[in-house]
């Protein structure tokens, strides 16, 4: 149906059930007897032999809907979700960003207004922080110079003046 979908199989529980979700069981025990390892034992043999196992995985995904694919990965307790970019994520579901309080709309000095995060956790009793626009280039020029290298004003100047560094405009 052109639609694409994602899955993960990290643990010998996902793997086993995408290989019943997808009847590719033989085929991979086959591949599994030719090279002599076991993927359901060792996650690590699946990434090794990836270009082996892609192909394998990809036929029987593409040989399907996701509306018949969904009930089966659900089923089998496969690891997955439909590809989104992430603008169609976003307008998808508001709790993403819109309704998360980690995210905040905020003037950057581009003048446009965005969602920026701010801080992921905060401690118990403490307030969130806002977010914060990200500075403009040079609005820390004469800081770092001055507090972070030590140097003199009239050091700074002459960096200036000769054009090796700039101040936000």
């Amino acid at each position: 149906d052109g639609k694409q979908v994602m899955i993960v199989a990290i643990t010998q529980r996902q793997w086993t059930g995408l290989l019943a979700a997808l009847d590719v069981s033989v085929p991979v025990a086959a591949l599994e007897a030719e090279l002599g390892v076991s993927f359901r034992q060792d996650e690590g043999q699946r990434h090794t032999h990836r270009v082996r196992l892609f192909p394998l995985i990809e036929a029987a995904v593409a040989n399907r809907s996701l509306a018949e694919l969904a009930p089966r990965f659900d089923a089998e307790g496969v690891c997955w979700e439909p590809y989104r970019t992430l603008g169609a994520a976003l307008a998808e579901d508001p709790r993403l960003v819109a309704q998360n309080e980690i995210f905040a709309e905020a003037l950057q000095p581009s003048g446009m207004r965005y969602p920026l995060p701010g801080a992921f956790a905060r401690l118990p009793g403490e307030t969130r922080g806002t977010a914060q626009p990200a500075p403009g280039l040079g609005s820390h020029t004469e800081k770092i110079l001055a507090e972070d290298l030590a140097l003199p004003q009239r050091e700074i100047a002459r960096l200036h003046d000769a054009g090796i560094v700039a101040s936000a405009q």
